[in-house]
């Protein structure tokens, strides 16, 4: 990923990484609990335990904090995609949105801090910039591997790649808001526009 958070110091000795790790438990625990709006730097230092001034040795801000915990979990899911996506043999543009369609919602499924600072903590921009930096770096991937496969054109505009995951990143907000389990007509219906759009422009590219 190309942001970073912005940490004012690397937490060295044994004592400091322990505050560290409380005060990411904290948070986490907040933003699970009551959402990411909750999870003020106040909130956080009072729930880990510490004072104000030792959250602030380590974390510039509340964006910091937000970045750290969501890079964590980019890292997690791109590990999983990669090593999911390593073992498809696509055959079409269908077969590659259903599969990663429910990847991805398998995963969400699993993690809800990920969904709860993934789609609710694009209040911060440091959140905002890692979003779109693993969106942009999954629209990527997936037209290399779609062109690859032979799916797609090899002219095919990076642009579609991009819209399509942008869409469909929204798609999984819808089916997750307000909800611990995605909505499953959400999801479905959002699955054939997302195909539709994606045969649609290969077949143009076709012609």
């Amino acid at each position: 990923m190309a942001v970073s958070p912005r940490r004012r110091r690397e937490p060295l000795q044994a004592r400091s990484r322990e505050t560290v790790e409380r005060i990411l438990a904290a948070a986490a625990e907040l933003i699970l609990e009551e959402g990411v709006d909750a999870a003020t730097t106040t909130a956080v230092a009072a729930r880990a335990g510490v004072g104000p001034s030792s959250l602030y040795r380590f974390f510039s801000d509340r964006d910091a904090l937000f970045a750290l915990l969501l890079e964590g979990e980019v890292r997690e899911i791109e590990r999983v995609a990669r090593a999911t996506e390593d073992a498809w043999e696509l055959r079409s543009v269908r077969d590659y949105v259903q599969r990663m369609i429910e990847m991805f919602l398998e995963y969400h499924e699993r993690r809800p801090l990920f969904v709860r600072l993934w789609f609710g903590g694009r209040v911060s921009p440091a959140v905002t910039a890692i979003a779109q930096a693993g969106n942009m770096a999954l629209a990527e991937r997936a037209r290399e591997r779609l062109v690859a496969a032979g799916v797609v054109a090899e002219d095919s505009p990076r642009e579609v790649a991009l819209l399509a995951v942008e869409v469909g990143d929204r798609i999984l907000e819808l089916a997750f808001r307000g909800r611990r389990r995605a909505d499953r007509r959400i999801i479905a219906e959002g699955t054939e526009m997302l195909i539709a759009y994606l045969e649609a422009t290969a077949a143009r590219r076709a012609r």
